[in-house]
């Protein structure tokens, strides 16, 4: 018999209810910005480490590339690579700073999202919780933060079986709705990972190169703070910057018919 659930209807939050959903809190900044950025699942923290993050310069906007779910091939926890914007990459750079400053030495193996750890060096529990001896944030814990956050800011204020949109997911839709306004459908799914099959993985798969240039055209949209002034100087930048590698592109494909 045919399912008689109904479909989801749920939306994508806006930017401005992220904005009021992270509050000061700045690890979930961390979180809220590179999710939405990148559209990862919830499960994909588990295998982020901080050399899986890495910075893409282009002119003068810096953005970044991340390796999700590195070294795993089977089911939706396969590797792949997605992106994350300028003010994705810039949060991040400010919360590596926090532990680095509280003692923790940094390296690449370490994971991306830690624990909160205490101020004081007070023995408790073998020095637990301390920012020198970091604890990997799991994934029920990332959830419960959203979740409160949702609650504290008035985001949500009716208990009810379906919201407006998903704590989680909802940052994945974040980033299909938007993007998709001056993106391609197709480099939108290589972003969330949908590759299709293994032909497509192996021979439609988009150059690097003109994935950036492509995410490139979506960062106004994509971007949490964005006062009209900064969003209108951010995308004359950015056409700017993509108009001078548009010159490149043909000075070196004349170059190339010449030769």
């Amino acid at each position: 018999m045919p399912s008689t659930r109904a479909p989801a209807n749920d939306r994508a939050p806006t930017a401005d209810e992220l904005g009021k959903l992270i509050g000061d809190d700045l690890r979930l900044k961390v979180i809220i910005c590179i999710m939405s950025a990148s559209g990862i699942r919830l499960g994909a923290w588990l295998y982020l480490k901080v050399k899986h993050i890495t910075s893409i310069k282009r002119g003068d906007v810096t953005l970044a590339m991340m390796k999700l779910y590195a070294g795993q091939y089977r089911g939706k926890s396969k590797e792949y690579q997605t992106l994350i914007t300028p003010e994705a990459w810039q949060v991040f750079q400010e919360y590596l700073a926090s532990p680095t400053a509280a003692g923790e030495i940094l390296t690449g193996e370490s994971w991306v999202l830690r624990d909160k750890w205490q101020r004081t060096n007070v023995r408790r529990s073998g020095h637990r919780g301390l920012a020198t001896i970091p604890k990997q944030l799991k994934e029920g814990a990332i959830k419960r933060s959203i979740d409160d956050a949702l609650w504290k800011s008035g985001i949500r204020v009716t208990p009810s079986k379906r919201h407006e949109f998903k704590e989680c997911h909802g940052m994945r839709k974040y980033l299909k709705t938007y993007a998709q306004r001056t993106m391609k459908e197709a480099d939108v799914e290589r972003l969330l990972g949908h590759a299709g099959g293994w032909s497509n993985a192996a021979y439609n798969r988009p150059p690097d190169d003109w994935l950036v240039e492509e995410y490139l055209k979506a960062v106004p949209d994509l971007t949490i703070y964005k006062p009209l002034e900064q969003t209108q100087a951010l995308a004359q930048e950015l056409n700017a910057q993509m108009a001078s590698n548009d010159r490149d592109s043909s000075l070196e494909r004349a170059k190339s018919d010449y030769e």
